[in-house]
């Protein structure tokens, strides 16, 4: 059973916010004060789930974080659609244009370390867009 939270960016510019969103996704309710019941507004675009996966680095997974393999020839930004977390090239694009879907986040750890190399998280989409156009 994989631990449910989410993480949203400040709308104050403190950084990011852990724990739960309320009802209309506009706030985080902080769950590093364990005594604490308050909230935080972040930006609404900014709420990503924890995959509940972390890389070899042992930092957390979450939507919206930008991740390569180890020898960073691809990029791939995570997305939460249809109920499951799925890795989207940040170059290569489809017959429509669109990011190119590579498949299930799972699939990249399941997949053998010596042919696909450690997944390791280098940013994200909110803080780092520059990763999703520079290889």
């Amino acid at each position: 059973m994989r631990e449910i939270k989410f993480r949203g960016k400040a709308v104050n510019g403190s950084g990011w916010i852990y724990g739960m969103p309320n009802y209309q996704m506009t706030h985080i309710f902080n769950d590093n004060q364990v005594d604490s019941v308050d909230n935080y507004e972040v930006i609404p675009e900014t709420i990503g789930q924890f995959t509940g996966l972390k890389d070899k680095n042992g930092v957390e997974i979450y939507e919206g974080d930008i991740f390569c393999r180890e020898f960073r020839e691809i990029k791939y930004s995570i997305v939460f659609e249809n109920g499951s977390f799925y890795c989207y090239h940040t170059k290569q694009k489809d017959i429509f244009n669109n990011p190119y879907r590579w498949g299930l986040l799972s699939r990249a750890f399941e997949a053998d370390i010596a042919r696909w190399g450690e997944v390791e998280v280098i940013g994200n989409i909110h803080d780092n867009p520059e990763l999703l156009t520079k290889n």
